[in-house]
């Protein structure tokens, strides 16, 4: 812990809080956390994303779980699950503090110009923000900085009002912050991520940017959990495995058949999201399908759908999935602005005594649980900031997902993915 503090903080909105508010009372005067913002409201929010931002967030999400799936594959890692608009949302809160080169490599990543990120990232918390009798999905953005890094009041004024992101304050290097930026985000992400951070942030930390989503859904049509029947599954490296399928025998599904592929449509209640599994009819692995998707293919999907009487399983699962995406959004473009003396984020601050800021870390971490009832979902992305109706009667379909696979949840109007992920091994995700 730094042994002086300069105080410095925003006037006209500084609310003062303890750390324990978000972690625990009493503590002394340098572990005091000061939220700067109220937790904003998204209640009659009516707002989306435009069909320009709709084509540029799915083309990004899919980018980066090819990417981040090569990655995996790399490291020996089974079951890659992203969400990518959590690290969408995140990177527009780093976009509005750039200039120059990190402008302009932000602008090719996020695939639109820096005067569309602001309304972009309105846009998109509103869409995440959605609640229904059977659904709710939230998203949260947050700004944490050192109480000495010199963060411009425009750019708080700009991310807060405009991206909806809450603003807190004290010293990152103590355990009092790193407590705090847990129990926010197991706040936001309703107890699905109950912790993000195993250790406080480093000395030359100066500000953490957080985006949490966080999903609640039944299906339409929830499965009978006495039909849930224990079977193979057939993993592509380690052979057959057991895995518990959620089973429906003879009933109406929305079967999706596609060029070399085919696959299902699970709505959830409220019909305005769907659970797709995919998977490929010519003998390519769900990495080789997922590469061949389009943003036009995921906002086409829902309109492939058809209902089939069908004999169809799938695997039930629960998994937790963490990774770093450094690499992984460097090879996208992202470089400059994530090497020091090279980045521009001059419109964000600079750090205690003037120094350029860079972009250090991008991690992110996803619980997603797959059931007979529905589907439970969480991603946290942190970007750390350093110095430096019933057919007629037919033979029913057999569909079951019983080798690997690729699934998205999807908003069914605009296509854009929510989670991606590759089913690879249900054995290990229980």
């Amino acid at each position: 812990m730094r042994q002086t503090k300069k105080s410095w903080m925003i006037r006209g909105i500084a609310l003062f809080l303890c750390a324990a508010l978000l972690g625990g009372c009493g503590q002394p005067a340098g572990a005091i956390v000061r939220a700067l913002t109220p937790v904003p409201d998204f209640s009659g929010s009516k707002g989306g994303l435009t069909e320009e931002e709709q084509k540029q967030v799915t083309a990004f999400s899919l980018r980066l779980m090819r990417e981040a799936a090569a990655q995996a594959g790399k490291e020996g890692e089974e079951n890659p699950v992203l969400s990518p608009v959590s690290a969408y949302a995140a990177l527009l809160l780093v976009a509005c503090g750039s200039e120059g080169d990190s402008a302009a490599e932000l602008e090719q990543v996020l695939g639109l110009a820096r005067d569309q990120w602001s309304q972009a990232g309105k846009n998109l918390m509103e869409s995440l923000n959605q609640t229904g009798e059977s659904l709710t999905l939230t998203a949260a953005n947050s700004l944490w900085m050192d109480e000495e890094a010199q963060i411009l009041q425009a750019y708080i004024r700009r991310i807060s009002e405009e991206m909806k992101a809450e603003i807190f304050q004290g010293d990152l290097s103590t355990e009092e912050i790193q407590k705090a930026v847990n129990g926010w985000v197991k706040e936001r992400t309703n107890g699905l991520i109950p912790a993000f951070r195993d250790e406080p942030y480093s000395e030359d930390v100066v500000a953490a940017l957080i985006n949490a989503v966080c999903l609640e859904a039944e299906w339409q049509r929830p499965f009978e959990s006495g039909r849930t029947t224990e079977k193979p599954f057939y993993t592509a490296e380690k052979g057959e495995v057991s895995a518990e399928y959620l089973c429906d025998d003879l009933g109406y599904r929305d079967y999706i058949k596609g060029d070399g592929m085919e696959g299902i449509l699970l709505p959830y209640a409220g019909g305005s999201l769907a659970f797709v599994a995919l998977r490929a009819t010519d003998g390519r692995t769900p990495q080789e399908l997922l590469g061949a998707l389009s943003p036009e293919d995921c906002r086409r999907l829902p309109e492939m759908a058809a209902s089939r009487r069908m004999i169809f399983s799938m695997p039930k699962f629960a998994l937790s999935y963490g990774q770093n995406l450094n690499e992984t959004l460097k090879s996208l473009g992202l470089v400059k602005t994530m090497t020091p003396g090279e980045a521009d984020l001059s419109a964000m601050g600079t750090g205690r005594t003037g120094e350029p800021l860079f972009v250090s870390s991008v991690q992110q971490k996803v619980k997603i649980q797959v059931d007979e009832e529905g589907t439970k979902a969480a991603a946290v992305t942190e970007i750390v900031v350093a110095e430096g109706g019933l057919p007629m009667q037919e033979e029913p379909l057999e569909l079951h997902f019983d080798s690997p696979y690729l699934y998205l949840l999807i908003d069914q109007e605009t296509g854009v993915p929510l989670f991606l992920g590759i089913m690879e091994n249900p054995e290990t995700a229980k």
